[in-house]
């Protein structure tokens, strides 16, 4: 009777031997499967970038009365430094009411790098200000991507001011950016 219980045991102790043995297996090969899959799987690449922006040149091409509105219309040149990085080109439509208040529109097209993806963006930008004080806020989405950044995706908030004279432009920006 003893000599049953020993065989009880053994065969109990190797179907849990086998058991672990299984289980460690299986755990292993799903391991493998899971580190194996493509990055493409991980999840878009999100990157909360911040950063500068000036205008080096501006060229007003018109300016017209609608009403008791000015509209200028305006194009330029300009550098951003910090996440976004490059030169960009803008061109403008700016409405001005008597009071100073002011709104606008502009496409802005950057040839940047961003986390050492080089390409082309394109904004719509569209902001309100003053000309009285020159400060003035925007939002500005990627409407547009080319090269390494083809498939990117992001909106901007801008804040800056605005030089009287010169009628040139510098501020900071915000985005959070999503890379192919």
């Amino acid at each position: 009777m003893e000599f049953g219980r020993r065989t009880a045991n053994r065969t109990h102790a190797s179907r849990f031997k086998l058991f672990v043995a299984f289980s460690f297996s299986l755990a292993l090969s799903l391991t493998s499967m899971v580190s194996s899959l493509p990055a493409a799987h991980a999840g878009p690449d999100v990157i909360k970038g911040t950063g500068t922006f000036s205008d080096i040149s501006v060229t007003i091409l018109s300016i017209q009365m609608v009403g008791s509105n000015e509209v200028i219309t305006d194009a330029g040149t300009g550098k951003v430094t910090g996440t976004l990085k490059g030169t960009y080109t803008f061109t403008a439509t700016i409405t001005v009411q008597p009071t100073g208040v002011a709104s606008y529109s502009a496409i802005d097209v950057c040839n940047c790098t961003v986390d050492g993806n080089t390409g082309v963006l394109q904004f719509t930008e569209t902001g309100t200000g003053s000309q009285i004080t020159g400060v003035f806020q925007s939002h500005a989405v990627i409407t547009k991507a080319s090269d390494d950044l083809k498939g990117s995706t992001g909106a901007a908030i801008l804040q800056g001011l605005q030089n009287p004279v010169t009628g040139l432009t510098s501020g900071t920006y915000s985005i959070p950016i999503t890379l192919p």
